[in-house]
């Protein structure tokens, strides 16, 4: 088992279980979410500002619920930060498929705003958890990527539009094409999505791995 205690200010276990172990259904549930979000948008051919959007409210979707039920089994501030993240990440999924017929600023901007506030209640969760308990981890380097998702999102120019050209050696016939800034969200949206999928899968396998340890230590200890 982890060395860390587990433990909140007034000494009530962080965790329902008071480990990191049980957890994990928590992390690999959200990678599940954004990694079929990140390959959807990664084979689909078609970089438009609607597949943003519902990738954008599949990955929020599962999250959000992933994170409101792990919130309510934990004691105090906790609870409320991973309750608060969830509900906003629930109400960005809805926003998401409401918004979807839109265009490519209405995406700048939800994503922006949803990845900043997501991001950071996840980061001070796993911030005020530091020193009391292994879970801090997950939860600060979520919090990081999706807080850098969003800084990554404020740099993109809904309006942005470079022509490019190549030559196809195969035809020697002149590919042309357009980048635009609908292609460049849509991708970061993608990105994002595979980054913090394999992230928390890591997460979950590894205290995954905790959790049968400890239970074998148990058994052991019971046997003894």
């Amino acid at each position: 088992m982890s060395e860390t205690p587990d433990r909140s200010e007034n000494g009530a276990p962080i965790l329902p279980d008071g480990s990191r172990g049980a957890y994990w259904p928590v992390p690999v549930l959200r990678a599940a979410g954004a990694l079929v979000a990140g390959l959807l948008v990664t084979f689909s051919t078609a970089h438009e500002a609607p597949m943003g959007f519902w990738a954008l409210a599949g990955l929020a979707g599962v999250a959000g619920v992933a994170q409101v039920a792990l919130g309510l089994g934990l004691p105090g501030a906790f609870r409320a930060l991973l309750v608060a993240q969830g509900a906003v990440l629930l109400l960005g999924a809805v926003a998401a498929v409401v918004l979807s017929g839109t265009g490519t600023a209405v995406l700048v901007v939800l994503v922006i705003a949803l990845a900043a506030v997501s991001g950071l209640l996840e980061l001070v969760a796993g911030l005020r958890a530091r020193g009391r308990a292994a879970v801090a981890r997950d939860w600060i380097g979520a919090g990081a990527i999706t807080m850098l998702f969003a800084l990554g999102a404020l740099l993109v120019q809904p309006g942005y539009a470079q022509p490019w050209q190549v030559l196809d050696k195969k035809t020697d016939e002149l590919v042309t094409g357009v980048l635009t800034g609908e292609i460049v969200i849509v991708g970061v949206v993608g990105a994002y999505a595979i980054v913090l999928g394999l992230f928390l899968l890591i997460a979950g396998i590894s205290a995954r791995w905790e959790h049968r340890r400890a239970v074998r230590a148990i058994a052991v200890g019971v046997d003894a």
